[in-house]
């Protein structure tokens, strides 16, 4: 009885160590992601700027001539 009840005790703990992995794991995922999207966007906002700066340079080279 003694080893049924430790074992038992030992499963529960186990259960809740992997519970908290699980939430670390996914919470780590979501970061990831996160800052994925981050890379992207400020990629795509550096792209952006460099696109209007490159219009705004040629339409005065336009005004110069």
């Amino acid at each position: 009885r003694a080893y049924y009840d430790g074992s038992k005790q030992l499963r529960k703990q186990l259960d809740e160590l992997h519970d908290k992995t699980r939430a670390t794991s996914a919470l780590e995922k979501d970061f990831d992601k996160l800052r994925v999207t981050s890379v992207v966007l400020s990629t795509a906002a550096k792209q952006s700027l460099a696109s209007q700066l490159q219009e705004r340079k040629s339409v005065t080279q336009r005004v110069e001539l």
